[in-house]
């Protein structure tokens, strides 16, 4: 029997039943993606791109390797083959199964993959983007708890094919540190964490699975050493570096020929969207207080420029 989920704007045809792949459906929605066990090689045959773990090729074909835990292989932008490792299990596996090679079939279906964390507020998206270990996570979960909905933690897709720039919404998974649990008062999840220290938690009581369109760019930067909270709206050359920080994957999308015109876009976008450079109260102490705050500038105060 197979699974279907969709998720970045894709239908994922799947062997087993797999929440954390996004939004359950009878029939697809979107462009198909079939996801199959099976060996993949070590090496592509005439790689154009070569990286220390992923190869491209002249067809599209994209082969991921992630040591102890699995090799991918994405062929003809539809499919996707899948070998776990003995020593790495499935849930591993399907974590970065939901990472390069996902972000890779976007770029292929003319999607922009982006690296952030995404929320819905009244049918508008919010981007919150943040070097890796900063609490963007934790503060968006804090922001949920006061109305917001989940889009995606870590990845998403911009959509710059209809009228309206739209987010198209990642996986219902939210990955938090214990501490981050210990701070939000949510309990801990049984087992062991994940790579890196995380638990997985679902997404499900608060995702939205829908597009929506893109309302503001948050680039949080916490204010340390008794530096001051500000929100600043980026303009120009600026805004435009700050909204090409959350783009992944910016090799492939060269060899794919495929820059140049993700660049054009989010030049568009910056032009259109509101990109903030804000300064929060640092800390997972003052995460009720961040929270407040982030609220009010992405919502209503949209900085000075």
């Amino acid at each position: 029997m197979t699974n279907i989920h969709s998720a970045l704007g894709h239908s994922f045809h799947l062997p087993f039943e797999c929440p954390s792949f996004g939004i359950p459906r009878d029939t697809p929605l979107g462009p198909s993606v079939f996801l199959k066990a099976g060996d993949v090689p070590d090496v592509l045959e005439k790689p154009v791109l070569s990286r220390p773990l992923l190869q491209l090729d002249e067809q599209g074909s994209l082969l991921f390797h992630v040591p102890g835990i699995a090799g991918y292989l994405l062929t003809d932008r539809a499919k996707i083959t899948l070998s776990v490792r003995e020593d790495g299990g499935l849930p591993r596996a399907l974590d970065f199964l939901r990472d390069v090679p996902v972000a890779a079939l976007c770029m292929q279906g003319g999607l922009i993959p982006l690296s952030a964390v995404c929320l819905s507020y009244r049918e508008r998206s919010y981007l919150l983007w943040s070097p890796p270990g900063t609490g963007k996570t934790s503060l968006a979960m804090a922001l949920v708890r006061r109305g917001f909905r989940w889009v995606a933690d870590g990845l998403c897709a911009l959509d710059m094919r209809g009228s309206h720039p739209l987010i198209q919404p990642g996986f219902p998974v939210i990955k938090l540190w214990p501490d981050s649990l210990e701070a939000l008062s949510m309990p801990r999840p049984q087992g062991e964490p994940g790579p890196g220290g995380r638990f997985s938690i679902s997404a499900a009581p608060w995702y939205d699975g829908e597009p929506r369109q893109l309302a503001a760019i948050a680039l949080l930067r916490p204010a340390r050493g008794g530096m001051a909270t500000r929100c600043q709206r980026l303009q120009g050359g600026a805004a435009f570096a700050g909204a090409a920080k959350l783009v992944t994957l910016p090799a492939v999308a060269r060899a794919l020929g495929a820059e140049a015109s993700f660049m054009q876009s989010l030049a568009g976008i910056a032009s259109r969207v509101p990109v903030l450079d804000l300064l929060h109260p640092a800390g997972l102490e003052k995460l009720d207080e961040a929270a407040d705050w982030l609220m009010e500038q992405i919502l209503f105060g949209q900085g000075s420029d």
